[in-house]
């Protein structure tokens, strides 16, 4: 009889152990720094991928660079953790018979502070406002 007693509080002491350890993983976030090159595929969940836009991601210098409808644009930005930030916006100045989207586009650069990731799409966001879905080249 002892020898069940003893069994049984070894396996429940071991059973406690491993649940803990499971939920301190589970509570662990991974930062993921973002990196490369993007297309836009949404703005404001509007199919815009047609537009060809795209982002890049220098994380040696925290550039960002790339080419909306008709200019090309630069600048800066900072991420801690899935805060982001865009800074110091510049584009080329030509001009376009359409540039909705590119305004779209450099407005949404502005007010973005966030962004989640799922799977191969990134989300930019102002709060909990999807301001952008970019899909990695």
């Amino acid at each position: 009889m002892k020898k069940l007693i003893i069994l049984l509080l070894i396996l429940s002491v071991s059973i406690g152990c491993n649940s803990s350890k499971e939920t301190s993983n589970k509570n662990k976030t991974e930062t993921v720094m973002l990196s490369g090159k993007y297309t836009v595929a949404t703005m404001s969940n509007k199919d815009v991928a047609s537009k060809a836009m795209t982002l890049t991601f220098d994380t040696e210098t925290n550039g960002v660079s790339g080419k909306a409808t008709c200019n090309s644009f630069f600048g800066s930005y900072s991420q801690t953790g899935n805060e982001l930030n865009f800074s110091g916006l510049g584009s080329t100045k030509m001009y376009c018979d359409d540039m909705s989207h590119e305004i779209d586009l450099f407005d949404a650069l502005k007010k973005t502070t966030s962004f989640v990731i799922n799977d191969t799409e990134v989300s930019l966001l102002n709060n909990d406002e999807a301001l952008l879905t970019l899909i990695k080249q």
